[in-house]
């Protein structure tokens, strides 16, 4: 029901940004859905360690349904930063992909990752920026399992 009294205030934490913000566990993290099937994810590849400001990583990862039933999946691709100095959140969702599988089946899957979607309002230079340095690439079905990593280096 509508409360017309009600204020609704916007942080920068908000979501799963709230929940990593504060570690407190959500009953259902954000990508949580149900499915009839199983899925495994397993190669994460990665394939530069240093990107320039202006490129477009190719993220490679597999995804298998080791259910018995076909499904549906998606893929969520998160960055974090860590060692900056910059107010950013633990992690933040910059990519995904879906894809379907039948029993058994295996798929190689690319989600590309732009750099300049890394970007931040930079209140100093008032302006928006990408920051050199590492980033942390995870990928895995919600927001709070993420079982594959790796980084790369932003020049």
């Amino acid at each position: 029901m509508f409360n017309a009294g009600a204020t609704t205030t916007m942080d920068y934490y908000l979501g799963y940004r709230w929940f990593d913000n504060k570690k407190v566990a959500p009953l259902f993290p954000f990508g949580f859905g149900l499915s009839y099937s199983t899925f495994q994810y397993s190669n994460l590849q990665v394939p530069c360690s240093d990107v320039t400001k202006n490129g477009v990583v190719q993220v490679k990862v597999d995804v298998t349904n080791t259910g018995t039933l076909k499904g549906d999946e998606v893929a969520f691709l998160f960055v974090s930063y860590p060692g900056t100095a910059a107010r950013r959140p633990v992690k933040e969702l910059k990519a995904f992909y879906r894809v379907t599988l039948d029993p058994g089946q295996s798929k190689r899957i690319t989600i590309p990752l732009r750099v300049a979607d890394l970007k931040y309002w930079s209140s100093t230079s008032n302006s928006w920026v990408v920051d050199a340095g590492t980033v942390q690439i995870q990928v895995g079905p919600s927001s709070a399992t993420l079982p594959l990593m790796d980084t790369m280096t932003v020049k």
